[in-house]
């Protein structure tokens, strides 16, 4: 649970006034606009229902999505952001968002941003329409782990973004410092206890996605 709701604008406020170095967020497409939502369904983030696809853009913004917010559109959080020194997350969830999201990011040079998702045929598109765009790989399955290294070095990507369940894995540090022999960053997600906090601090990672940043900070003292 983190401190305000998901995905809205007043989390973001809230995760710049903590002076969070990183803000992560996720990409769909709605009637030609890039929307901010993680799930592909309503329920669990709105006070709506049934599927993403299935709802207008003028609909789903009329939804709360948490304390009066609505489903924020990726240029109200570059708005928000632009001359700020935060760098920006910004996963890819649904299909079709690569064209439009490399237009919306033209009109934003000076935004320091890194484009991330499971999906890595979108990622393998980024990297066709922008070489320097920088990448980060997601990945949560075990059996992908040495795939996902691979598309790591392929696409030159700047991070590698594992799921946090994957550090069960004794083998876990050896693709860590792999990683870094790339080159690369590690940030796993999410930390939500102090334990989580304690085991990517052991196995060398350069950061972590949180949902409170405060308890992280009060934790690491």
């Amino acid at each position: 649970m983190g401190l305000e709701p998901e995905n809205t604008m007043r989390g973001f406020r809230r995760a710049l006034e903590l002076g969070c170095k990183m803000i992560e967020t996720d990409l769909h497409l709605v009637d030609g606009e890039l929307i901010l939502l993680h799930d592909v369904r309503l329920d669990r983030t709105t006070n709506g229902t049934g599927g993403l696809a299935d709802i207008s853009l003028e609909d789903l913004r009329k939804l709360d999505a948490g304390k009066g917010e609505q489903v924020p559109l990726l240029t109200e959080l570059l708005d928000l952001c632009d001359g700020k020194e935060v760098v920006l997350n910004l996963e890819i969830k649904g299909a079709g968002v690569v064209g439009p999201m490399l237009e919306v990011l033209e009109r934003y040079p000076l935004q320091q941003v890194v484009v991330s998702s499971f999906d890595w045929k979108q990622l393998r598109e980024c990297r066709e329409l922008a070489a320097d765009l920088p990448l980060a790989v997601l990945v949560d399955a075990p059996e992908l782990v040495c795939d996902s290294v691979g598309i790591f070095e392929e696409l030159g990507a700047v991070s590698w973004n594992p799921g946090l369940a994957l550090f069960d894995d004794a083998s876990t540090k050896a693709v860590v410092d792999e990683i870094h022999d790339l080159g690369g960053k590690v940030y796993p997600f999410t930390v939500k206890t102090k334990e989580d906090l304690e085991s990517v601090v052991e196995i060398g990672c350069d950061g972590a996605f949180v949902n409170d940043p405060i308890a992280v900070e009060q934790w690491l003292k």
